[in-house]
């Protein structure tokens, strides 16, 4: 995630998330590259938005297939998350590298909610950090 920062809190509307399924006749992948998401790095809290629509396959069919028979992005337009990273504070913001993290929370997609656990990775890259217009 990307984007600008509010004080303790990042925010982005172009986060992107990916998916890959490898199948017997042929693989599947998709990237959304309109994510909205806000985590606030001092309690943790992470939450993220997701247009259905908004996922891009190599093949116009496989999109379509998605959208209509799968997702039925037209009645279940979004996704949500709604989760906490564990040991947040173990990521320093101010120094480049990779931290692992634990995320759980709920998981919305496609009408129904599960809650999920999963672990994860901060990447941090200071030279990409970019402060919001009225900061500057």
């Amino acid at each position: 995630m990307s984007g600008n920062c509010f004080g303790q809190e990042y925010f982005t509307k172009n986060g992107r998330i990916s998916f890959f399924s490898k199948a017997s006749l042929e693989n599947i992948s998709a990237d959304n590259n309109q994510v909205v998401s806000l985590l606030n790095m001092q309690t943790g809290a992470l939450r993220f938005y997701v247009l259905i629509n908004a996922f891009h396959f190599p093949k116009a069919m496989m999109e379509q297939h998605f959208n209509s028979d799968y997702l039925e992005s037209d009645k279940y337009a979004t996704s949500t998350f709604k989760g906490i990273i564990a040991g947040i504070n173990n990521v320093d913001l101010e120094k480049d590298g990779s931290y692992a993290i634990d995320v759980s929370g709920s998981l919305e997609i496609h009408g129904v909610t599960k809650n999920i656990k999963t672990g994860g990775t901060i990447n941090v890259k200071m030279e990409s950090y970019q402060p919001h217009p009225s900061l500057k």
